[in-house]
């Protein structure tokens, strides 16, 4: 039997270098990253809120008309935190 030109059976051939992504992986990598991201947020206004709750009912008792210094300090540490950039 005389032999093909084309090798058919031969192994597949190596990628070649500098091939971009997919553009659908790319789109996909964007959008685990974006959810990944909101979940964090989401999670850590959650941490925040519970801590400040805890803070305000096991904060000890003031006089009506003045506010505890930890409620204030809890109050700018949420505020910090919701104003930095993730």
């Amino acid at each position: 039997m005389a032999e093909l030109p084309a090798d058919l059976d031969r192994p597949d051939t190596p990628a070649v270098s500098g091939m971009h992504a997919p553009l659908h992986h790319v789109t996909t990598t964007i959008i685990v990253v974006g959810i990944i991201a909101c979940v964090v947020r989401i999670i850590i206004v959650v941490v925040v809120v519970v801590v400040v709750v805890v803070v305000v009912v096991a904060g000890p008792k003031e006089t009506p008309g003045e506010e505890s210094s930890s409620v204030m300090e809890a109050v700018m540490e949420t505020e910090s935190l919701q104003r930095s950039p993730l």
